[in-house]
Parts: C-alpha cells; structure tokens; sequence
C-alpha cells in the first residue's frame, strides 16, 4: 500500500484514463498537469544552444517551442538566416519533415522520398494495428537503418523486425503528412477521402487535426 504509481498521458486522454482504469477499479488518483516551459526555462535552452536564438525570438515559434520533444527536435533543423521562419505548428512540422524526416539534402538514390515512406508506413501500420510495435521486414532494410540511426524508429527488444516510431508526437506528424497527401490526391472529393483514412481510431484521431488545422488556413474547404 506505500507504492505510488505515475501514468502519464496527453491532457485529452486525461477523462479516458480515468474513467477506464482508475474509477472502475476504485483507485484513489489524483491529476497533476505538467506545464509548458516558461520564458526562464527557455532562457537556459538559448544559453546552451544558440542555434535556437532566431526562432525563440519569434513569438508565435516561442509559444510552439515551450513543448519539450518539440524544443529538442528543433535542433535537428536548420534555422540559417536566409531560410523563413515558420509561423505555426503546421509550418514547422513542414520544415521538420523535410530536414529530419526526408533529409532532403541527402538525395543520393531517391532517398528522401525512400526514409518518407518507409517512415509513414511504419507510423500507419501501427496506428491502425494498435499495438506497440509492427511488422516491417517487407520494407528498405537500408533506408530503415538510416531512420533507426536517426533515433526517428525503434525496434522491439524481442525483434529487429517488428519497429515503432521513437515518440508518439513523429507518429502523429507522419499521420498528418499522409492525411494532406491523401487530401490532395483526392482532388476534393470527400468519399475518396473517407475511404482512404478508413475507422481505425488513432488515425481519424489524427483526422480531427488536421480537419482543425484546415479550418484555420482554408475555411471554406474545411467546411466542405
């Protein structure tokens, strides 16, 4: 009875974990909600890497980087001068995607468009299996080398062949990134659309925002 247990798990799980492990199984529990870093914290990220100064400066990136992953993972990027900066979450994960995800200057052997989609099919294999890990032996043996050396995958301890994203936030960006692919092929149409995104949970999860990031740069064709 002294053991203490953390879980933790996105704010709008929160009622989720709640209500399906802790209330129907009587467990005394409490919520703590961590916060984003504040401007001190932020501080003390520019001292220690002043690649970061331009876009901390930025006010709508600041609010952006006051998410830990998301702070650790702009370090990958490339914030040279001549380069603009991206204004939103949308515009940064564009910029992620192409420095970390495709390394697009790298393009020896097509292997941008290679690490993006064996990337992609890993992050929807596993959403829309649900398990922790999925099976990916039928994929580019080199390219899945180069993803897991970029600390962008992982593999099960039980089986090299059997890979997850390295955080639940990559899977959610690659998820985003092939719901617009498959918004722009269907070319409008909605029914195509729908049939391309399917029931799986986590994916129409991931639906939901990037159905709000389109209400915010495009309302008329979200409210279609």
């Amino acid at each position: 009875e002294s053991w203490r247990l953390v879980l933790t798990c996105r704010d709008y799980s929160t009622d989720l974990v709640r209500a399906c492990f802790l209330e129907s199984a009587k467990v005394g529990h409490s919520v703590v909600t961590v916060p984003p870093l504040e401007d001190g914290e932020l501080d003390e990220v520019e001292g220690a890497y002043p690649t970061l100064a331009r876009p901390l400066a930025n006010p709508a990136l600041r609010q952006l980087l006051r998410n830990p992953y998301i702070v650790d993972k702009s370090l990958q990027v490339s914030w040279a001068k001549e380069r603009p900066l991206p204004q939103s979450e949308r515009e940064f994960r564009a910029l992620f995607w192409q420095d970390v995800i495709r390394v697009d200057l790298r393009a020896v052997g097509g292997m941008p468009r290679r690490r993006e989609h064996a990337f992609v099919e890993i992050a929807l294999r596993r959403a829309r299996a649900l398990d922790l890990y999925t099976r990916c032996d039928d994929l580019d043996a080199e390219v899945l080398d180069a993803l897991r050396h970029d600390s962008l995958i992982v593999s099960s301890p039980d089986s090299r062949v059997l890979m997850a994203p390295a955080h639940d936030m990559l899977e959610d960006w690659a998820i985003l990134q092939w719901i617009g692919e498959q918004y722009a092929m269907s070319a409008g149409s909605i029914r195509e659309l729908s049939a391309a995104i399917g029931a799986h949970p986590a994916v129409r999860r991931t639906y939901r925002k990037w159905v709000a990031e389109l209400v915010e740069r495009d309302p008329v064709a979200a409210d279609g």
